[in-house]
């Protein structure tokens, strides 16, 4: 939920709101996009903010190759956000109640809480693999 302004005469309307899953990763799409740029040599992930459309999640990433930080990957939606750590670590915020994300309900120590989340669990793992716009 981190603000961005863009100002645009002629193509984007004064004063328009978007509340969509959006990412940092969506900046380049959408600069090559305004700058009609339709080759590139690889495959860019996110999504230009100038297209209709939107997510019902969103893939966030962070490899550890240059870092002694543990790697991890999260699914994000306007209700939890899921996150896998390399060190075998999960956290799950119920968003709708805890949007600050305060209270991890999978190390609370309270197993009656716990959300399923052996289907996310997959998911992430298939997502990990994808490239480009398909990426959600």
């Amino acid at each position: 939920r981190v603000p961005m302004f863009a100002r645009w005469p002629g193509r984007l309307i004064t004063g328009q709101r978007d509340d969509q899953l959006r990412a940092n990763i969506d900046i380049a799409p959408t600069a090559l996009e305004a700058a009609r740029v339709t080759r590139i040599n690889a495959p860019l992930d996110g999504r230009s903010l100038l297209r209709a459309g939107s997510r019902a999640r969103l893939l966030v990433e962070f490899a550890t190759s240059k870092s002694n930080a543990p790697g991890w990957a999260s699914l994000r939606t306007p209700t939890y956000q899921y996150t896998e750590y390399e060190t075998g670590t999960r956290e799950y915020y119920d968003l709708q109640n805890d949007p600050w994300q305060l209270r991890n309900l999978l190390g609370d120590d309270d197993p009656g809480n716990d959300p399923q989340v052996a289907d996310l669990s997959s998911q992430l793992a298939a997502y990990s693999r994808c490239v480009g716009s398909s990426c959600p």
